[in-house]
């Protein structure tokens, strides 16, 4: 009988750590998600941009479904054919806890073939 409860209590404990992984790994698992989803919208509006012509190229923002996606241009005032860009996507997850990823990237005037 003593090695039952034993073995009961040893499950228990093996059984416990089993579940606390899996939730973890599920956390782990939706951050990863909503993270390569924040890549996907910072990379989209970077494409985006590249179609405006130099001088259209704005800062500004949008919200997409549960993201806000900010970006800001700044002109390089030591060569006028250049515009600094950085895009932040942000996102909180189930607890409330803020996330972000910023893309910086470099727009130069005629370095693409259409404007």
């Amino acid at each position: 009988m003593l090695e039952i409860m034993i073995a009961i209590v040893i499950s228990s404990i093996i059984l416990s750590f089993v579940g606390m992984s899996l939730i973890r790994a599920a956390r782990i698992n939706t951050l990863s998600e909503a993270r390569a989803n924040a890549s996907n919208y910072a990379e989209s509006k970077v494409e985006e941009l590249r179609r405006f012509s130099f001088g259209n190229i704005a800062s500004g923002g949008d919200t997409l479904g549960e993201f806000v996606r900010d970006w800001v241009v700044t002109d390089n005032m030591g060569r006028p054919r250049i515009k600094n860009v950085d895009i932040t996507v942000e996102w909180s997850d189930s607890k409330g806890n803020i996330h972000n990823i910023t893309y910086n990237t470099t727009f130069y005037r005629n370095a693409y073939p259409y404007k």
